[in-house]
């Protein structure tokens, strides 16, 4: 037990001198400006689409968020990163069938990185009959 509290004892002391010699350098945490919400809200029997973008540079999606007021028949949420280098390098991020659940939330594992042209596009192929189905859906990113 005593090895173990004069190893930790060393490695505080480390960091510590790291610190005054402004060799080890910490991010500032986030404040609540640095968080965005693009919302889409509405009722419908046919597809949905829209694209959440930043103007403010480099960003970071967090998570998406959907509701649907009724189960979607047939219809598949889908959310793709629109690449701004081209086509070729779009990829799927989100492919939830939306046959019996009402609620959806994606949370990447590790944040996503975006530039400043690229997107994320999220549509829903609503093909309900009958009724139409109130939704809503967020995606939450922050601004690096």
């Amino acid at each position: 037990m005593g090895g173990e509290s004069n190893s930790l004892n060393r490695y505080v002391h480390s960091l510590a001198a790291l610190v005054e010699d402004d060799s080890l350098k910490v991010n500032q945490k986030l404040s609540t400006n640095d968080i965005k919400f693009s919302r889409l809200t509405g009722t419908s029997t046919g597809t949905v689409e829209y694209s959440v973008t930043s103007t403010s540079g480099l960003w970071s999606l967090l998570e998406i968020r959907a509701h649907l007021s009724a189960v979607g028949a047939a219809g598949n949420l889908k959310a793709t990163l629109n690449n701004g280098a081209g086509a070729v390098y779009d990829s799927v991020l989100l492919l939830e069938a939306l046959t019996t659940v009402t609620d959806v939330l994606y949370l990447p594992v590790r944040d996503i990185k975006l530039n400043a042209d690229d997107s994320v596009d999220i549509a829903w192929d609503s093909p309900t009959t009958g009724a139409a189905v109130t939704f809503g859906f967020e995606a939450v990113y922050k601004v690096l």
